[in-house]
């Protein structure tokens, strides 16, 4: 009796974990579909990993498996990612450090593994279910004893290090000062901070009792600590996504002290908030690379060309971050460097243009300026007219007049 109340106890804590894995792994997926940054698609895919990971290890427990036979050790290939996955994740938002070459090195783990079980996994899926009938339960969880050339238990021990040196890193990377000699500046925002923390500390909810029950407790309550613990981790970190959505949607610029062009001037609709560029701080210009940049041109150019996001008058940097994926720091960059021109500059001139267009078209005969000016995104003729002088060097009634020339 005491010992299905255990399993019971167990199926239902897996099942529970698995069901809000399954949540988290869609709202970050769903709301960063039209994100492009490398930072999102590594949340997401630690979410969908530690899914995998966890459901598998459910469904090896159960008699289910025999449906599934060739999922037979295959967590493990989840299980080496997922702490990978969430330390790029941090690593690319606070440093914008993109990969490299030297990043092969983090995938080590996963090879040795694939390596010495690659023999295992080309076995029909009968002798498959014939090993796995013949393991008792602690071989089944922590025996690894089918691999080719490395001990029996190594690839526990494997997970488990690897589990925690990527929360050490993660823990260097979140909690070191900050070189204030090389004006080195904090490059993720304090909710991104924050939301780091909590994901590093439930991460440590995670793995701690994991290491203890391989010593300290009885089997059957070993077996509950292991489905109890991600589930009180996934809880955690669910409460802190639902409770703080501006994680996936991308941080409000306009709650952060930034010094940029995005900060000053973050709406596009008012002229009252135009700003220059900086003329120093750039540290942070310095880590946004090329490929980046590219890569929100190509966004922005497809969100104003074929969204026409410039037309609401309201549009915001918020917005933009929000659409794009890309935090103000990256966008800052980009309107900097490769434009060389404020966020409000770069807004105004599409509407500038596409009233230019209308007027070209000759809408002008029958509306106003005024009218044309809000249909384009303006909120007030004075900010229109300022706005059009500076890009086509002459006022909107002067445009209309060479129009009439021509």
């Amino acid at each position: 009796m005491k010992v299905e109340i255990y399993t019971l106890t167990t199926a239902a804590l897996y099942i529970f974990s698995i069901f809000i894995l399954f949540l988290i792994a869609l709202l970050v997926t769903f709301k960063r579909r039209k994100q492009a940054n490398e930072a999102s698609r590594f949340l997401a895919l630690y979410y969908w990993a530690s899914l995998i990971s966890i459901s598998v290890s459910y469904l090896v427990t159960t008699p289910y498996l025999v449906y599934f036979p060739h999922l037979f050790r295959s967590a493990q290939l989840f299980i080496l990612l997922f702490m990978p996955l969430s330390y790029f994740y941090i690593r690319q938002t606070i440093s914008y450090k993109s990969l490299g070459l030297i990043d092969l090195l983090h995938l080590l783990p996963l090879l040795v593994f694939v390596a010495d079980y690659f023999p295992f996994f080309l076995l029909a899926g009968e002798r498959k279910m014939e090993i796995w009938r013949g393991l008792s339960d602690y071989r089944l969880k922590a025996g690894f004893k089918e691999g080719w050339f490395m001990p029996e238990g190594s690839h526990i021990i494997i997970r488990y290090a690897s589990m925690m040196l990527y929360w050490i890193l993660q823990f260097r990377l979140l909690y070191r000062k900050p070189l204030q000699s090389s004006g080195e500046k904090d490059l993720a925002s304090p909710i991104q901070l924050t939301w780091f923390r909590w994901l590093l500390w439930t991460q440590a909810i995670m793995i701690l009792p994991s290491l203890l029950t391989l010593i300290f407790v009885t089997k059957q309550l070993q077996t509950v600590l292991y489905a109890l613990a991600p589930l009180v981790s996934a809880l955690l970190q669910g409460y802190f996504l639902f409770t703080h959505p501006e994680i996936l949607y991308g941080i409000d610029a306009n709650k952060q002290n930034l010094n940029t062009p995005l900060a000053n001037g973050y709406n596009a609709g008012n002229d009252n908030n135009v700003a220059p560029l900086p003329e120093t701080n750039s540290s942070y210009l310095d880590l946004v690379d090329d490929s980046t940049l590219n890569q929100i041109e190509a966004l922005l150019n497809s969100i104003m060309k074929k969204e026409e996001a410039f037309l609401n008058p309201n549009l915001k940097v918020a917005d933009l971050t929000t659409i794009t994926g890309f935090d103000s720091h990256k966008l800052a960059a980009y309107f900097n460097k490769r434009c060389g021109i404020t966020f409000n500059d770069y807004i105004n001139t599409h509407r500038v243009n596409y009233c230019a267009a209308k007027l070209e078209s000759g809408e002008y005969r029958a509306k106003t300026l005024e009218a044309l000016s809000a249909e384009s995104g303006f909120q007030s003729r004075s900010t229109f007219i300022r706005a059009f002088k500076k890009s086509k060097g002459i006022t909107p009634s002067e445009f209309v007049h060479s129009i009439k020339v021509v």
